[in-house]
């Protein structure tokens, strides 16, 4: 056998996904990969932004352990190494309600506080109306708005009570009771 030239050099890169899911040059991982690169060889780390392993539950790309914050991320193999990404995880807050318009609907921060609400009464201009009476789902309220601490998914329904109007009509006195 005759030797043609240097040996190749090669390096361990280790990518820690963090929880989310990151493409390696263009290929998907959602767990903790190494790999086993050629010295000078260029790749690319690419976060995906809106990563939801689960419904109502996603990652934000926020830094690689180094302090970067480049998405993509593109690194020359110089020598051993390891990336891990880092996430902001936000929930999903839905809110629920057949009237009053409701508000609040919407991703927030893993561990904040996420404000909702209605308005209420409701009237139809038909001689009923609709009432709040309560929250229902993952907390209990009987205020039209209410907060939720967000540490996962969390909806709430709106529950209503239907009012009719009473006319008292009267030729005679002082009627009572409208």
């Amino acid at each position: 056998n005759e030797y043609s030239g240097a040996p190749q050099v090669t390096y361990s890169i280790t990518v820690n996904t963090g929880g989310g899911r990151i493409y390696v040059d263009g290929s998907p991982i959602t767990t903790t990969t190494s790999y086993t690169w050629q010295s000078g060889s260029t790749h690319t780390l690419d976060p995906d932004l809106g990563y939801s392993p689960s419904a109502g539950t996603r990652f934000l790309f926020s830094s690689w352990n180094d302090g970067s914050t480049s998405d993509p991320r593109t690194i020359t193999v110089t020598a051993d190494a390891s990336f891990t990404a880092q996430w902001t995880t936000q929930y999903y807050l839905t809110v629920n309600s057949q009237y009053g318009s409701p508000s609040g609907s919407n991703w927030y921060n893993s561990g904040s506080t996420a404000s909702f609400s209605i308005t209420s009464p409701v009237d139809h201009v038909n001689g009923t109306r609709r009432v709040f009476q309560l929250w229902t789902g993952d907390m209990t309220s009987t205020s039209t708005t209410s907060n939720i601490v967000m540490n996962g998914p969390k909806t709430v329904t709106a529950q209503w009570q239907k009012q009719y109007r009473l006319t008292v009509n009267s030729p005679y006195g002082s009627p009572q009771g409208s």
